[in-house]
């Protein structure tokens, strides 16, 4: 049960009239989405009958514990589906699947098994680097880091990664050359 302070209310006087139900039609849409992230930020405050979760072998940070400055999404086929980002202090975390190592944490076995192997939290990118920005691909991950050099890592069946080789890359490898981006 949610606690009374984390139920909508709408005022009587905007749901009566001729105007109310199409207004409502046209906004719905926006405020279904206002109001599930209102409903599970209250859920969060909520204590839990349960137990604490069992932690998980890779270092899984809680979503609510990150600020992130820049998010890419990547379509949702089963093993393309990840979402990466790059938190207020520059690292980057990368979650969905990983069966192809997009999620740059040296494994593409893990940490959890969603049918293929994925992550349905947020986990750290291994190589230490700072990223002003990252772009999921189909399979794979490029960034940019704070002093203006291209690292990519997933599948690179095809030279996506830029590295020179056709080599599936489990962490983050420089793209070659000197380029600065």
């Amino acid at each position: 049960m949610l606690p009374p302070d984390c139920l909508p209310s709408v005022p009587a006087s905007r749901t009566r009239g001729a105007r109310g139900p199409r207004l409502a039609r046209r906004v719905a849409p926006a405020l279904t989405q206002v109001l599930l992230v209102a409903l599970l930020a209250c859920q969060e405050d909520a204590g839990s009958p349960t137990g604490p979760e069992p932690t998980p072998a890779l270092d899984v940070t809680p979503a609510g514990v990150l600020s992130f400055r820049q998010v890419s999404a990547g379509n949702g086929l089963s093993s393309d589906g990840h979402a990466c980002g790059v938190t207020t202090d520059d690292r980057a975390y990368c979650w969905g699947a990983n069966l192809w190592g997009q999620l740059g944490i040296g494994t593409s076995t893990g940490p959890e098994d969603c049918g293929n192997p994925c992550s349905t939290r947020p986990v750290a990118v291994l190589g230490g680097l700072r990223f002003r920005h990252v772009s999921v691909g189909s399979r794979f991950t490029c960034g940019i880091t704070r002093d203006d050099r291209a690292y990519c890592w997933g599948r690179n069946f095809e030279g996506q990664l830029g590295d020179g080789t056709q080599t599936m890359r489990l962490t983050p490898v420089a793209v070659a050359g000197t380029r600065r981006f």
